[in-house]
């Protein structure tokens, strides 16, 4: 039925247009009628596009007769509007209109664009165009339809236009008041050529609106230059230009908004600028290495940006980029607009410093100035002496891209030299990037800093005889107490040195010296015994590993030993047989900084004798006695007796390093000072390795003394007169003194250079002799001589000797002569720092008398002749003598000797040597190792061991050819030995012997509980262990053992049981 409908409704739809076809009346007026219809039914039947039809009104549809084109309809000198129709089977209401059938203006093909936007009323006057040529005239102009297009608008004005408007000399406007005519209205034009009305001539003009623009029709101009105005907006100028190209904002050439924005990206830096989207302008990017253009970058006006990748630039170069603005058509171009410029490089801050010779560190930031991944290298030019003048807690810093900008900081040292050389002498730092960065470094690229450098004084305090003291600022003094007493404490550092004396020889001298740096204490002591038959002991006071750049060394002889801290102060200690002479390098970060019995160092010897209290004491000469004992400390005061607490701020260490472009060289010492006797030994490790002290000590509270001290406060020196006892007189003194300073070594030589400072020493010597009645003070007359003669020509730069490389210098030859250890004794020469010995002598100091073997007097520790193994280290035997030679064939020599006990038999006499190798430890004192593993080590019932052993003790300087007196010693286990101060051992009641091994009373076997050593029941061997009830371990574990096995049992009989009822139950239901 469906198809049948369509069907019959297809028909009748084309029996209607054949009918409206054959009715049109062909002779019918120049008129289209046109019925507009509106839509009533959804149900589309078809779409019908006719390309070409003649029709009229017919029914409810309206038919025109003009020809019906694609998008328009022309035919001849008619028209209509174009529609699209849609043909549903409902009809159409609506009213037939009629239209005019001319030509229709409106159309696309029909008008001619005209497209100035100096047609505008308010354009500029055209006295402004360079030429005529260029002013607008309509005399060629075709007659015919237009349409004005310019931005400046597209309707003619309908008001007067003044001469020289609208690009022309004589402008048209439309005198009406109307501005839009909907069909086409003929009205009239002025030209105004200057006349009182505006409109001198008139014209007819066309004109139709066509909805959102007007038509025109128009006709060429009789004569120029007149043309026809359009618009109102003001255009710029010619030769002047803006975003719109009208006002306002008219520029002589295209421009940007602000100057260009150099600005920097990971990898890359990017010139950005604003600029109005100007399709008719393309800008020109150029790329600046400083003055010279590495590249330009033709971009269209969308893209407003250009990039410069890191691997096309180097580190080195400024920056910079020029963005010129071009206009398409004409070439018209800006002048080029300049970026800011960015330094492609690594920036060091400050650029010039200054840093003094104080141990003050200057501080060196580098960073990068855009991102970047770096390696930097730092190195410092070398001085004349081939070291570094400045020293950094490092020599390279990393740069990654993250972190580029963030300031690395590197601290900077003035190297301690205490050379007086030129004042603010200048060092370069170059700081120089590797050659594999992300950014490569322009050829030779680095960065320079300036470092000025200005000596801080550096001088000496000494304390030697009985002793006499002279200050940094040479001021000399004697003091005669006895005790503990600050040489010199650091105001604002932890550095110090305490001193201690002890009587001798009616007066005191110094027995040791302790020195302080942050939390470190160590000691050079030999006051623990009687004088004259005490060795040096250098101890280590303080726990925990020593600071690096800590150094503790010693002469090849033993007799002298220096302590060195970081800073570059050092302490030396040249030991005798009655004491010791010190000798206290206070280095820059003192001066100003420091009080004690060494005074002030200021420079100012006034205020020298500045007492604890910080007042000044009013005493002058040279016993200035209440000063010197304000000075006194005891107690918990002295660092001999007690260690500061630890202060966490002075654990790190400070790493100095000379950074060269060969290598770098760090040490944790900043001193500069080249080093007087290179043959020292340095015994740092040996002393901080060993045990703290060979007999085991307290050390609650910090306390360290080992040794007991008590020195008398109201000591009184003996009072000496002239002559001495046996005769010596004053005249006499003084001229030993001073005959054996002049005839000392380098003395000629020190004379030309200390002058009047060479005799510094003879006054305390010649007190020395009549206090003392004795003459061998005149030595330190000698070494205080050599010493401030030393410290001269380390400070003197022109004594200095040139190298054969022809740029570097060295110490003078000559120094070498003062350096021998204790002048040779008198016993040899000083030939370049090393004794030539007189034949029958020997040693570094050619002390030793080759004719005469060792002489020892006791055991340190041990001088009872008794080693406890559970209190003491007896592996390591410090003996205590004289005439002990440094040598490969220094050694100890160790014979079986015989027990005196009652009833222990454990070892038998015997005459076996055992020969061992010795170590100097000074000249009093060697160290001898024993064994002694077999006390305390092995498995009672593997290996046999020793609860005691006696031995004989001799020491030999030619390996045992010629040998010393001998010392008994015995070392025993105090666990199960008990012995006496003659050498008498016996097993204690309380205690097992087994296998050589010491037990306690009810101690267990090391590995079966079931043993225990029971003394009451047997000594020397294991007894079985027994619970309370009398039942021995070893029944009450059969018993266990018998239990557990017969539950074991059972429970499996009552398992099969179990098995057994269930499968009969099984079997039993079955079977029922």
């Amino acid at each position: 039925m469906a198809r049948l409908y369509i069907m019959i409704s297809s028909a009748a739809l084309w029996v209607y247009f054949i009918i409206c076809i054959v009715t049109i009346d062909a002779n019918q007026p120049t008129l289209c009628t046109f019925r507009e219809t509106t839509v009533r039914s959804v149900q589309l039947v078809r779409r019908v596009t006719f390309s070409t039809f003649y029709y009229t009104c017919c029914g409810f549809l309206c038919w025109d007769s003009c020809r019906r084109h694609r998008t328009r309809y022309r035919y001849d000198e008619y028209y209509v509007k174009e529609y699209q129709y849609s043909y549903y089977m409902d009809a159409c209401d609506g009213i037939c209109v009629n239209y005019d059938c001319t030509e229709d203006p409106c159309a696309e093909d029909t008008y001619t664009e005209i497209d100035s936007k100096y047609r505008s009323s308010m354009s500029f006057s055209s006295s402004l165009w360079p030429n005529s040529t260029e002013i607008i005239c309509d005399n060629e102009l075709q007659e015919g339809w237009y349409r004005f297009t310019s931005d400046a608008g597209g309707k003619m004005p309908t008001s007067c236009v003044d001469i020289g408007r609208c690009g022309t000399q004589y402008p048209i406007w439309i005198n009406s008041q109307v501005e839009d005519y909907d069909n086409i209205t003929v009205v009239e034009g002025c030209i105004n050529k200057g006349g009182a009305n505006c409109c001198d001539e008139r014209i007819n003009i066309s004109v139709k609106n066509c909805g959102n623009f007007s038509v025109y029709k128009l006709k060429p101009v009789q004569d120029c230059p007149i043309g026809y105005c359009a618009g109102n907006r003001e255009p710029c100028p010619p030769e002047k230009h803006s975003a719109t190209g009208f006002q306002p904002g008219c520029t002589d050439y295209p421009t940007l908004n602000g100057l260009p924005v150099l600005s920097k990206g990971d990898g890359y830096l990017q010139c950005r600028f604003n600029a109005p989207l100007w399709p008719n302008t393309t800008f020109a990017v150029k790329w600046y290495f400083d003055d010279d253009v590495v590249r330009t970058d033709d971009l269209e006006y969308k893209l407003q940006y250009s990039r410069l990748y890191e691997n096309e630039y180097n580190l080195g170069k400024k920056i910079s980029c020029r963005v010129t603005v071009i206009f398409k058509k004409s070439g018209v171009s800006s002048p080029p607009f300049a970026s800011n410029e960015i330094f492609v490089g690594l920036v060091a801050t400050p650029p010039i410093q200054t840093l003094h010779e104080d141990g003050q560190p200057g501080h060196l930031t580098i960073h990068a100035t855009v991102p970047m991944d770096c390696d930097i290298k730092l190195v410092a030019w070398r001085n004349y002496l081939g070291r570094a003048e400045v020293t950094m807690d490092k020599c390279s810093v990393h740069i990654d891209r993250e972190t580029y900008d963030m300031e690395k900081i590197v601290n900077l040292f003035a190297v301690i030299d205490c050379q007086e050389e030129s004042h603010g002498r200048t060092v370069p730092i170059e700081i120089i990037p590797s050659a594999d960065c992300s950014i490569p470094p322009d050829q030779e690229y680095s960065t320079l800093v300036k470092v000025k450098i200005f000596d801080t004084p550096c001088d000496v305090c000494s304390g030697t005889g009985d002793p006499h003291y002279t200050t940094p600022d040479d001021t000399s003094y004697d003091w005669y107490g006895i005790g503990d007493f600050v040489l010199v404490k650091g105001k604002s550092n932890a550095f110090a040195v305490h001193a201690r004396t002890w009587e001798c020889f009616g007066v005191s001298c110094h027995c040791g010296v302790a020195v302080r740096w942050r939390n470190d204490v160590v000691s050079i002591d030999m006051c623990y015994g009687p004088i004259r038959r005490t060795a040096p002991q250098v101890r280590k006071l303080s726990s925990g590993k020593l600071s690096k750049g800590l150094t503790i060394t010693r002469d090849e002889s033993g007799t002298s030993f220096t302590v060195t801290v970081p800073s570059g102060s050092t302490v030396r200690a040249d030991v005798k047989n009655w004491g010791m002479n010190i000798f206290v390098d206070v280095v820059g970060d003192l001066f100003n900084n420091s009080e004690g019995l060494c005074g002030t160092f200021d420079g100012d010897r006034t205020n020298d004798y500045t007492m604890a209290n910080g007042m000044l004491s009013q005493e002058s000469g040279r016993t200035p006695d209440t000063f010197s004992n304000s000075w006194r400390v005891s107690g918990g005061d002295s660092l001999f007796n007690k260690v500061p607490d630890v202060t966490s701020d002075w654990s790190n260490e400070d790493l100095y390093c000379g950074c060269f472009s060969e290598g770098d060289s760090c040490s944790y010492q900043n001193s500069g000072k080249p080093m007087v006797n290179p043959s020292v030994i340095d015994i740092t490790d040996q002393v901080d390795e060993e045990n703290n002290l060979r007999k085991k000590r307290s050390t609650e509270n910090n306390e360290v003394s080992w040794y007991s001290y008590t020195p008398d406060p109201d000591f009184v020196p003996s009072n000496a007169t002239w002559p001495t006892p046996s005769g010596i007189t004053e005249k006499q003194a003084r001229d030993l003194c001073k005959s054996a300073v002049l005839n000392s070594t380098g003395a000629d030589t020190c004379s030309q250079i200390i002058d009047d400072g060479l005799f510094t020493g003879v006054e305390g010597c010649v007190e020395d002799i009549k206090l003392t009645d004795n003459t061998e003070w005149i030595a330190n007359a000698v070494s205080e001589m050599h010493k401030l003669c030393e410290a001269e020509v380390l400070k003197n730069i022109s004594l200095y000797e040139i190298c054969e490389n022809g740029t570097e210098y060295s110490l003078p030859s000559f120094v070498l002569e003062l350096t021998c250890p204790q002048q040779c004794n008198g016993h040899g020469d000083c030939v370049n720092g090393t004794c030539q010995c007189q034949d029958g002598f020997s040693g570094a100091d050619c002390s030793i008398e080759l004719s005469r073997p060792p002489e020892i007097w006791y055991i340190f520790h041990y001088d009872q002749g008794l080693c406890d193994v559970r209190e003491d280290d007896c592996s390591s035997l410090g003996v205590i003598g004289e005439n002990l030679l440094e040598s490969d064939d220094l050694v100890c020599l160790f014979s079986e000797g015989e027990l005196l006990n009652g009833t222990d038999k454990e070892n038998s006499t015997t005459t076996e040597v055992v020969t061992v190798k010795a170590m100097l430890m000074s000249f009093r004192e060697v160290t001898c190792p024993l064994d002694v593993a077999s006390f305390t080590s092995g498995e009672p019932d593997v290996v046999t061991g020793m609860t005691v052993r006696s031995v004989m003790v001799n020491v030999s300087n030619d390996a045992g050819v010629t040998t010393s007196n001998g010392l008994p010693l015995t070392v025993f286990d105090s666990k199960c030995q008990e012995c006496t101060d003659i050498g008498k051992c016996r097993l204690k009641e309380s205690s097992c012997k087994i296998n050589g091994h010491c037990f306690a009373k009810d101690e267990f076997h090391p590995t079966n509980a079931a043993k225990q050593c029971q003394p009451d029941v047997n000594q020397y061997n294991w007894t079985d262990f027994k619970e309370p009830d009398g039942e021995t371990s070893a029944g009450r574990g059969v018993f266990i053992r018998n239990v557990v096995v017969g539950v074991c049992v059972s429970g499996l009989l009552i398992t099969a049981v179990l098995i057994a009822a269930i499968c009969f139950a099984k079997w039993w239901r079955r079977r029922k």
